[in-house]
């Protein structure tokens, strides 16, 4: 049972990982920004 759902979630992974790698780099993108710019204007405001 649980291997049968481990190959069920391997094989649908599999299918769309370079979409999901896609939004993930897109995700992880907008994150750092957000942080580096926040942590930049929070540096030099005060």
């Amino acid at each position: 049972m649980l291997r049968k759902c481990a190959s069920i979630q391997k094989n649908s992974f599999h299918v769309s990982s370079p979409l999901i790698d896609f939004i993930h780099v897109l995700i992880f993108n907008h994150i750092m920004r957000n942080y580096i710019v926040r942590n930049y204007i929070i540096r030099h405001a005060f």
